[in-house]
Formats: C-alpha cells, sequence, structure tokens
C-alpha cells in the first residue's frame, strides 16, 4: 500500500517527455529542412521495476527500443516502454 501511494505520487515518464518535446517545439528555433520548419524531437522513454535481475542493460535496451518507436512513428515523437 505505502509503495502504490509513493507510485502514484510519481509523475508519470511519459508526460514529463511530451512537456520536454513541447518545450522544445516552443523555443521556435528554425529549421528549414524540417516539415515543422522549427526543431522538433523525438523521445524514447524507459522504465523497469527494479528487482536483482535488472541491469542498466535492462533499462538502456527500453530506452532504445522506445526511441525506435518514436521515430518509426515519424518526426516530433515520444513512445515509452516499461519493463518487468
Amino acid at each position: 500500500p505505502a509503495y502504490e501511494q509513493s507510485r502514484k505520487q510519481e509523475e508519470d515518464p511519459l508526460a514529463v517527455a511530451q512537456r520536454l518535446a513541447q518545450s522544445v517545439r516552443d523555443l521556435t528555433l528554425p529549421h528549414e529542412a524540417s516539415l515543422h520548419g522549427i526543431v522538433t524531437v523525438s523521445l524514447g522513454v524507459a522504465t523497469v521495476e527494479p528487482v536483482e535481475t535488472s541491469s542498466p542493460a535492462t533499462l538502456l535496451a527500453a530506452a532504445e527500443e522506445a526511441l525506435r518507436l518514436a521515430k518509426g512513428a515519424g518526426r516530433n515523437r515520444v513512445a515509452g516502454r516499461h519493463s518487468w
């Protein structure tokens, strides 16, 4: 129960990434080669449940997969993965 409460108080990592992407768009940095005409970002977000068998490599692999998903969906995207 206490763990569940603390989890609810944590901010959603995808929401943080969405705000970061919006902040980059809000800068309106010119980028003539972009379809949007400004600099945008694609972000991959990953989380893992900490267990004895988890490793940094697990988190990195999940983050790389999330970034591939975001880029595969086009420019200016955010995607996430959660590994158990």
